[in-house]
Parts: structure tokens; C-alpha cells; sequence
């Protein structure tokens, strides 16, 4: 999953995503410049594993694809204190960060339409119509089947935010 997130101006939810150097809400739709250089990071230790991730990779592999997996990014900051510290050695302004938690519940339909239009979208653009309609229906029937917090997506969050450094 993406870790370049903003807040959306408009619908104020957490799934405002970077897209070179604007953003787009996955919750709305609207697409907006960035003011200022902001870099939402996952942080630290914690969060929880979404039953609805392990769901997914379960169908992905019954139809012979290879199951996305747990696969921690590296390059993530112990703290938002490091984050902001990143940006300072990189050349920014003004750098700051403060710590938060990403809490989002996600519908059956929601998830799935986050991986085929974000988070997985070239996997499910290479699909073949009808393989991409059985998995969207199996993957449709077990997100339903979960408990409610199943489809919930918990995890850590730093906002480092900072100014570009004037030219002169």
C-alpha cells in the first residue's frame, strides 16, 4: 500500500495520495497541488494486519497468482522526529512532523475497488475479463463473510511536513 498520503481538503479523510507532484483523493475523487512538501509515512512498530489483506492474497492465489504478502518497507522512519530529520537532510525548510494513526473502515466494495483502482491496479489490469470477474466475485464473498473489524485498517502515521528551499 501506498505511504504517500494527505489529508483531502474537501472530504478531510486520509486517502489523498501522490501522484508526482499532486494528489488525489481516493475518497472523493479531487485532485490538488501540494502547498507544501507533505509526507504522510507509516511509522514505528504496531498497526494490524487487515483480515481483509489475508483474504485477498488467499483468493489471489487460488487462481494461481502469486499472493501479495507481508512485505514491510524498509526505507519507513522509526518516529516522526526521524521523518522530519529526512527532510531537513534533504534539503527542506521548516521541517516538522507529529505522529497520528490511520483508522479506516473499509465496505466490501470499497476494498475492492481500492485494489483494482489503486493498490493492485496493474495486477488487475493484465486479468483477462472473465478471471477478473471471478476474483472480484470471490473476493467480494469473503470480504462480506468477515467480522466487522475485518475490513478495518489500523496503523501508525507520521505527517512530516516542510517548505521548499527558495531560490534565489
Amino acid at each position: 500500500m501506498s505511504r504517500l498520503r494527505a489529508r483531502c481538503p474537501d472530504c478531510r479523510t486520509l486517502t489523498a495520495v501522490a501522484l508526482g507532484p499532486e494528489y488525489q483523493c481516493h475518497s472523493c475523487g479531487r485532485e490538488f497541488c501540494a502547498g507544501l512538501v507533505r509526507v504522510p509515512r507509516a511509522w514505528g512498530t504496531g498497526g494490524e494486519a487487515m483480515a481483509a489483506d489475508r483474504v485477498y492474497d488467499d483468493v489471489l492465489e487460488a487462481r494461481g497468482f502469486e499472493p501479495r504478502g507481508a512485505t514491510p518497507d524498509a526505507d519507513e522512519p522509526e518516529s516522526p522526529g526521524v521523518a522530519a530529520a529526512r527532510l531537513r537532510r534533504a534539503g527542506f525548510e521548516q521541517a516538522s512532523a507529529s505522529g497520528d494513526e490511520v483508522d479506516h473502515a473499509f465496505t466490501p466494495e470499497s476494498f475492492l475497488a481500492f485494489l483494482a483502482r489503486f493498490d493492485d491496479e496493474d495486477l488487475f489490469s493484465t486479468m483477462d475479463a472473465d478471471t477478473r470477474t471471478a476474483v472480484e466475485r470471490e473476493l467480494l464473498a469473503r470480504l462480506r463473510a468477515l467480522p466487522p473489524g475485518g475490513l478495518r485498517l489500523r496503523l501508525p502515521i507520521a505527517y512530516a511536513t516542510a517548505r521548499r528551499p527558495r531560490r534565489p
